[in-house]
């Protein structure tokens, strides 16, 4: 199943004449909202997959390095 933002690319499908049905202003807010909810969740994804490692200086142990997962 594919997100809105990907569904209103293609002026062929059902979805994108759907929102188009509701007139140049509605279309747009639609647009945009499913716009915004793609860049969250991005975002939501892309703090997920960075790591977290604890270096030496915030270890407070300069003779062994730490490179751990949090």
């Amino acid at each position: 199943m594919d997100r809105p933002d990907v569904l209103l690319q293609n002026p062929e499908g059902y979805f994108y004449n759907l929102v188009q049905q509701t007139g140049k202003s509605e279309a747009q807010k639609l647009e945009a909202l499913a716009k915004k909810e793609r860049n969250k969740t991005e975002d939501s994804e892309d703090s997920r997959q960075q790591p977290n490692y604890v270096t030496e200086e915030q270890n407070g142990d300069d003779e062994c390095p730490i490179d751990v997962r949090i």
